[in-house]
């Protein structure tokens, strides 16, 4: 195996442990009214309304309890139409709703005014919860608990303004629900944007930048996401957002007194992109191990178009975490099988946090620039996945006439080998030529 592309970000050492647990949230109290509000076309100045009359009966408020730092709540939501269903519960259209002051108290008055501002509030069951968090995969409690310790760990980081990751505005319960109050994200899932064809390259590209920037997010507070997919990718203000995170590990860290046991290594040695300029396309200069005779024939078919388918914690990280990053001891398959990693799919091995989720971002590139997703299963009775995670995913995609540039096909063979310590890490992909180049 040549050492130029070993995964310069795998941990150098052997030492695994089970994931660490996140620290437990905090919710806020709340409950649920029906009250009379102003309609949002109604005039209202000086916390006067100059039409008492048209109001609105409003079901289903949600009213943050008053607390000591806040004695008189000042916002609340008015669920307004499902979403969607999830496991747990649903995810409900919503509005912010903001208190008037009235000059005199009238029980006839409406308290609440409807405002623009749009939000979801994912409603989870507690009862649900307790009868199947269980038996699923995804975990409810881990997600909530995730998300406030990203939210809370980059509270004072400028740096992560653009994170592009979507964390809670607010966090609240009460005796039958739990709400994760979010931002309402107005594009849908990225993957509306090119449903029946492609995208082309430098438009792809743009998306995979502000993707990678999530999990640079993720992976410096020490977060694996493993299920990335283009379902868990939404677009707000026209800018894409990584959400759900049921599913994701906080990765554990050796301690600074816990010296690793490093393996001897060669150092990674980025090897130089050959010309594009050379015509017939040749594969030469990559690294991919060309050799038709054992591609089975079904191969030669372009596949049908995509499918619905004691430790520490870490620290801020913007460095080297090879020496102290752990691996994590097997846990149990989990993701949508066409992102799923090799690794996690077998699960009889420790692996690596972050080299499982650039696997599955490779993946989404792949789908965004073909228009479909490389195989079914990521294993070896697919043949598909056979064959390009081993080094010929250029060939079969030249074969299929799909029309991808060297520098492209480059990078997702080397997103998507099999082996996680010769799979390109975050730094390397974000390095890459294709990623770097300018249009």
């Amino acid at each position: 195996m040549s050492s130029h592309t070993m995964n310069s970000d795998y941990p150098r050492h052997k030492k695994s442990s089970a994931p660490l647990s996140f620290p437990p949230a905090s919710f806020g109290k709340c409950k649920r009214i029906t009250s009379r509000i102003l309609s949002s076309h109604c005039q209202v100045g000086n916390g006067t309304s100059s039409n008492t009359h048209d109001t609105v009966l409003a079901e289903s408020i949600l009213v943050p309890i008053v607390t000591l730092d806040e004695p008189v709540q000042q916002k609340a939501y008015w669920l307004l139409r499902t979403l969607r269903d999830t496991p747990y519960g649903r995810i409900t259209f919503a509005k912010e709703l903001r208190r008037i002051k009235m000059p005199c108290v009238d029980s006839t008055f409406p308290e609440w005014e409807a405002t623009d501002k749009s939000c979801a509030i994912k409603e989870m069951d507690w009862e649900a919860m307790q009868e199947k968090r269980d038996k699923l995969v995804e975990d409810p409690i881990t997600e909530v608990d995730a998300l406030q310790y990203l939210k809370e760990k980059f509270s004072h980081d400028k740096v992560c303004s653009n994170r592009h990751v979507l964390l809670p505005m607010k966090l609240l319960s009460d005796d039958h629900r739990l709400y994760s109050i979010l931002p309402f994200c107005d594009g849908g899932e990225l993957s509306n944007l090119f449903l029946d064809s492609r995208l082309l390259e430098e438009n792809a590209r743009i998306w995979m930048k502000q993707i990678l920037q999530g999990i640079a997010f993720l992976q410096s507070a020490g977060v694996c996401h493993r299920d990335i997919s283009l379902d868990n990718i939404l677009v707000l203000n026209n800018k894409c957002v990584i959400i759900d995170f049921g599913m994701c590990l906080l990765v554990p860290f050796l301690p600074p007194e816990d010296p690793p046991d490093l393996a001897d290594e060669e150092p990674y040695l980025p090897l130089p992109l050959p010309s594009l300029k050379s015509n017939p396309v040749s594969f030469d200069e990559f690294d991919m191990e060309i050799d038709s005779s054992d591609i089975n024939d079904s191969l030669h078919t372009v596949p049908s178009k995509r499918k619905s388918p004691s430790l520490s914690a870490c620290p801020i990280v913007h460095g080297d975490t090879t020496q102290s990053r752990m691996l994590i001891k097997p846990q149990h398959r989990c993701g949508k099988l066409h992102y799923m990693s090799p690794e996690v799919y077998r699960s009889t091995c420790p692996f690596d946090g972050f080299a499982t989720d650039m696997w599955s971002t490779g993946v989404v590139l792949f789908i965004m620039v073909a228009g479909f997703p490389p195989w079914e299963f990521p294993c070896d009775t697919d043949e598909r996945f056979k064959h390009m995670s081993r080094g010929k995913l250029a060939q079969i995609l030249v074969q299929w006439d799909v029309g991808l540039s060297l520098n492209l096909m480059d990078l997702l063979q080397k997103m998507l080998y099999r082996d996680p310590k010769k799979r390109f890490c975050l730094d390397q992909v974000l390095k890459h030529p294709w990623m770097t180049a300018v249009k």
